[in-house]
């Protein structure tokens, strides 16, 4: 199926100029992958017209391609006939200055919820790395798109996604490795060299297969690790999982639910050792603490159900909304046999 793209718009809350921001959101949920913004001096409220809007680009095609915002160019993927691009536009003037063939344009057999990649590009110094959701992964120049080396996580690294909807994961940067998810009988997680995409290591204990969501990376008891989700199959369903960065070596290994799951989507949490983990449609969440010497992590709780209210409408807007309520129930500490939570 092909979808109806959407525009790309930019509005600046500070002058109505984009010189006024200074912080880089250069992938997925931002610098450290938190989702947290360091910029300071934004307006406390809106005027009441809207803040102005600075310019709309309506060519960016089809897709789910969140934005990563370096210096002034913003980069973005979209889907453009039957093929996946890679796009940089100017962040002033929301011009495009060059475009990458990522792929093939991403759909499967029975698709109804649109086409086209479900990813973010990752910026590192001078270069863009970005995933298709066939498994194309490509790094060009970010000055220039051109390509500098290109690999498929399904053809060459032999990697094997949980269901047809794709991959969706965002590539992960770190020191000299780039991080990703092929999944399958060859190890779930694998790291590449960011310079030229040959492998460095597979987690080769681990073969579960990928999930959506995106590695973030920790240091947990002075070892620095990739926190992952995983799904195994639809009787085991999905877990969260935290490699070893130097070789992939998996420290720990946790079952998330059991069953078959729609949406191993969101991407971990990690606050200094405790590791958040979530899945879509009733696969509920759970708080893990991770311990240096512990074979296992601990559970300080677990949501087990999530309940929809009654969609309700607003007086003031015509958009609908949702609630959705939690009910979450503390797990006795194996240390000291009373609940946290």
């Amino acid at each position: 199926m092909r979808t109806r793209f959407l525009p790309l718009l930019a509005a600046c809350l500070l002058t109505g100029t984009l010189t006024a921001l200074a912080a880089d959101w250069p992938q997925w949920r931002g610098p450290d992958r938190t989702n947290v913004s360091r910029e300071t001096g934004l307006l406390k409220t809106w005027p009441k017209e809207g803040p102005p809007l600075v310019w709309t680009f309506s060519e960016i095609g089809l897709g789910y391609s969140g934005p990563a915002v370096v210096g002034d160019r913003l980069y973005t993927l979209g889907g453009r006939g039957d093929s996946t691009y890679l796009l940089a536009l100017d962040a002033a003037r929301g011009k495009e200055v060059w475009s990458t063939k990522l792929g093939p344009l991403f759909t499967f057999e029975g698709n109804v919820w649109g086409d086209g990649p479900r990813s973010t590009p990752t910026v590192d110094g001078d270069r863009v790395y970005a995933l298709g959701g066939y498994g194309d992964l490509i790094c060009v120049k970010a000055d220039t798109g051109k390509e500098v080396w290109r690999t498929h996580l399904q053809q060459k690294l032999e990697g094997e996604m949980m269901s047809d909807w794709g991959y969706s994961e965002s590539p992960l940067v770190d020191g000299d490795k780039l991080v990703c998810t092929p999944g399958g009988d060859k190890g779930t997680l694998a790291a590449l060299n960011k310079m030229t995409g040959e492998v460095i290591w597979r987690s080769k204990e681990i073969k579960d297969r990928a999930p959506y969501s995106s590695v973030v990376v920790a240091d947990i008891g002075g070892v620095r690790q990739y926190v992952q989700m995983a799904y195994f199959d639809d009787t085991k369903g999905s877990a969260v999982v935290g490699v070893a960065a130097k070789d992939g070596k998996v420290l720990w290994y946790f079952p998330h639910n059991e069953g078959h799951s729609y949406a191993v989507a969101p991407t971990p949490l990690v606050r200094g050792n405790l590791v958040f983990a979530s899945a879509g449609y009733n696969a509920g969440s759970r708080l893990l603490e991770i311990t240096a010497k512990a074979t296992a992590p601990s559970r300080w709780w677990t949501c087990t159900r999530t309940t929809r209210r009654p969609r309700r409408r607003s007086r003031t807007r015509t958009a609908a909304w949702c609630c959705w309520a939690i009910t979450c129930t503390a797990t006795p500490s194996p240390k000291t046999g009373s609940a946290r939570s």
